[in-house]
């Protein structure tokens, strides 16, 4: 009866040792997939670094370019207002025809300066979007966008 008792002993310590390397396999897997897990939401967070860079420099790009146009505009504007009124015309009605023209011409860059306003204004929106959203994929979405 010791004699079966040994053998049952025996047979559930080598059991459980075969559990222990199993267990021991297993935590090895796991680390394992913990490391690559951790890698890939480095390399997750470094394309999202290198997305937010890239958004910016292409907004600060539009910003620039809106903001050469309008001062391009109200340049031009400035400088056909000047000589406009600086004199010349034959009558008053040359002068009011030049004048409405003017008028025409701001008005018409007015409206450009309006649009590049509301096209920043969407932009802004459109990074806010990008900056409070947290999928990697939305992101990549707008920034096509």
């Amino acid at each position: 009866m010791i004699e079966e008792y040994d053998k049952v002993v025996e047979e559930n310590n080598k059991n459980l040792e075969a559990a222990r390397e199993e267990g021991k396999v297993i935590k090895d897997e796991m680390l394992a997939d913990i490391e690559e897990i951790e890698a890939g939401v480095e390399e997750m967070e470094t394309n999202a670094e290198e997305a937010e860079n890239n958004v910016l420099d292409k907004f600060l790009n539009v910003i620039q370019t809106a903001k050469q146009a309008a001062e391009n505009a109200f340049e031009y504007a400035r400088l056909d207002f000047e000589k406009s009124v600086s004199g010349g015309y034959d009558s008053i009605a040359d002068m009011q025809d030049a004048m409405d023209k003017n008028k025409k011409r701001s008005e018409r860059y007015l409206a450009d300066y309006e649009k590049v306003y509301e096209l920043t204004k969407l932009n802004r929106d459109l990074e806010k979007k990008m900056d409070e959203t947290t999928n990697l994929k939305a992101k990549e979405k707008l920034a096509a966008f």
